[in-house]
Order: C-alpha cells, then structure tokens, then sequence
C-alpha cells in the first residue's frame, strides 16, 4: 500500500495563506485540492485514476517544501524544481484522508480534485521522518517542486495514523517552531489551531445552564463534477458556540508581535452579525464565545463564520501574518423548544381569557352565571402573564434577567 504525499509552497501570497489555513482548521475539516495532470506524479496518476473511477478513499500526507532562501516577495529561488539538500526547508504539516477525487477536463488539460478529511499533525519532533520521506523521493527521481502529488511506502508514514491525540499540541509546537526558525518567511508570523469546537445550548428551563459538549464536524460530499464539497457545524439557534485556540510563539524572542484575531459572521442568520477584535497571545490557549442568535425562521439557515489574523502594522498587510479561516455553519430551531414554546403561548392566551371573563362558565359550581371571583382571575391571569413569558424566552431569548444569568 502507498500513501499520497501532496507538497504545498509559499511562493505567493496566497499560496503563504494556505500553509497557515491547514495548519488552523480543526479535526475533520474538509481541504479541496487542485493540480494539473503535470504535476502529478506517474504512480500518483494512477491512484487518482482508481479514486475517480471507484469513489475509494486512500490516506495522504502534507508537507511544506521550499528553497529555505526564498522570502516574501521575493522570486530569486522559488522557480520549481529540484533543490539541493542543503537549501531544503522541509516539514510535514498535517496527515488525512482523500475522501473524494474528481478528474475533470478543463480548457483542453487535465485537472484533479482532492476532497481531503484533515486528521491530526505529523509528530516529527526532530524532522528525520520528513527528510527520510523526501530524500527517498529524491532517490527515486519523484522531485518535489517539479511534481507536487506523489506517492510513498506506507511504512514511512504509518506512525501518524496511530498516533495519540495527546501528542497534538507537541506535534503542533513542533511544526510551528519550525517555521518560524531565524531568517525564514515566517519567522515573525502568527500560529494559532482551533482545538475544539463546543456548544452550550440554551436549556428550556429558565435559568438553568446546559453543560457544553463537543461539535463535529460533518462533511457534505457532492459528487457532481462542477459542485464543491464543504465541511459544516450543525448547531441550534441561541446557543453559545465556544472556540478552543491554541496559541504558538517561539519563547526565546525578546519581542512577541502581537495581531489580532478578528472574528465576522455573514448575514444570514437574523441579527448574526458577529465583529469581534481579540487581540492573540504569544503561547497557550484561549477560548471565545460566540452567541447564535435567535432564528425566526423554521427552515435550516446557512451562514458561515470567518477567522481572520490581521496585523497592528500597515506595511505587513501584503502577505498574510497568520492565519484566516471560515467555518460553515447550518443553524436550525430546536424542535422541542419550539413545540413547547407554542403550547405555552396556547395555554397562556386560555388563561387570560378565563381571567378576563365576568363570568366563571367553567367552574363546577352548579351555577354557571356565577361571578368568578377576583383572586382567581388575578390568579389565571398571573400565570398567564408567566407562562407567556417562559414562551417568550424560549422563543426569543430576550429576557435581559436571563442574559445576565447565562452570560
């Protein structure tokens, strides 16, 4: 059995924003690929040929190689094509799995489309299984830089599919301290992974906290050769959603760079307008909440959440300094809150009805006429009035009592 191995670069801006984005995404986030069919290997053609026809799925390796000379803008060494060792900045950056490859015909060439499920970070502490796996590409004639899909023995990268999900932090630290070594592209930049992704949702029960439980992430696979295939959170409307972020800074600067982490939402969600500026940290995690706001709607709602590293400095705004990543999310109203909600607001309009009779018709006293009297009425209407509002709050979530409680 052989593994693919898809080598990413920085030699553009956008390019540079791509080795950040896969770095930050979460576990099982969804990663489109793309490639001509001359920059495939021969072995890895033929894998992609059986994954096309067959809709199978094979494991993959990412790595980052480049001419260590190389710098922002600046193009003297980043022609593709061999590189000689000494010059080789190399690191593996994330393992996963091709779970989906389309093969399409695009203006007379060749082009392929991986669909890839991110797993866990290579734990390569001392970067030997990195220089193993691509000096035996080199043996071989399989030249990263010259082909950017290839394909080697799975013994090489067995390790990582078993590996702990302990050893993730390590792993990330580990990646990160090596690209920001001295003198290379990112030295200076910002690293951060979201880790977790979890949701407290809102409990029918006034004043009561709901514990927070993890999210996964769902994967839409669309086969279609022109349709895109994305991951997404499927979550319920005025919940809080709670980012986990792992943070990483080489500790032995004197002077940490500090950006900032902007977080916006599109529109699509009533009053989704989510803007929020934090300001990163140099090591360690941190957690942000997000509030889902109410959804008026009873269909599903698709919006999307954006993460954005944005600097302090104008003249850094050229090339990425750290990473931007977006998050679909699909938000729907919660069955049971809404069923209940609306057999409240039946029950409460009873109530006030009967308390605003002049006459107790329902009252098993034999004497239908009779005046109900007043300590009941006040009493029906008194519940009404808290029935009503319990309905209110599990529709709206606008109880500002409430609020001060959850938040």
């Amino acid at each position: 059995m052989r593994d693919l191995i898809i080598f990413d670069t920085a030699l553009h801006a956008d390019y540079y924003s791509d080795v950040h984005s896969l770095l930050a995404l979460p576990y099982g986030s969804l990663l489109t690929y793309d490639y001509g069919e001359k920059y495939v290997s021969e072995d890895a053609i033929k894998v992609l040929e059986d994954l096309s026809l067959n809709f199978l799925q094979t494991r993959v390796v990412l790595c980052y190689v480049q001419d260590s000379r190389n710098k922002k803008s600046d193009y003297k060494f980043s022609k593709t094509g061999k590189i000689a060792s000494q010059n080789r900045f190399q690191k593996l950056t994330r393992y996963g799995e091709v779970i989906l490859c389309k093969k399409l015909e695009i203006d007379g060439g060749i082009r392929y489309y991986l669909d890839i499920k991110l797993l866990g970070y290579p734990y390569d502490i001392k970067n030997l299984i990195t220089k193993h796996l691509v000096d035996d590409l080199y043996d071989k004639q399989s030249i990263p830089m010259e082909k950017f899909i290839l394909t080697s023995k799975s013994y090489i990268t067995n390790g990582f599919f078993s590996q702990k999900k302990e050893l993730e932090t390590a792993a990330f630290d580990n990646i990160c301290k090596y690209l920001t070594r001295s003198n290379t592209q990112f030295c200076d930049d910002t690293f951060w992974r979201i880790v977790n992704i979890s949701i407290e949702e809102k409990s029918i029960i006034p004043f009561k906290k709901n514990k927070k439980k993890s999210v996964p992430l769902h994967i839409h696979l669309d086969k279609l050769p022109e349709s895109k295939s994305f991951s997404y959170i499927k979550i319920t409307d005025q919940s809080t959603l709670d980012f986990k972020i792992q943070f990483y800074a080489d500790k032995t600067k004197k002077n940490y760079v500090r950006r900032i982490l902007t977080l916006t939402s599109s529109k699509n969600i009533d009053a989704f307008l989510i803007n929020e500026r934090i300001l990163s940290r140099a090591t360690g995690y941190s957690n942000y909440d997000i509030k889902i706001p109410t959804s008026l709607s009873l269909r599903l709602i698709n919006s999307e959440i954006r993460l954005k590293t944005s600097s302090l400095n104008k003249d850094e705004e050229d090339y990425p300094v750290g990473p931007e990543v977006y998050l679909n999310i699909k938000v729907k109203k919660k069955l049971s809150a809404t069923l209940l909600a609306i057999s409240l607001t039946v029950v409460a309009s009873c109530l006030f009805a009967y308390g605003a009779l002049s006459t107790g018709t329902l009252m098993n006293s034999g004497h239908p006429l009779e005046i109900t009297p007043i300590s009941i009425r006040v009493a029906c209407i008194g519940i009404g009035v808290v029935v009503s509002a319990w309905a209110y709050y599990l529709w709206h979530d606008e109880l500002s009592i409430d609020k001060i409680k959850r938040g």
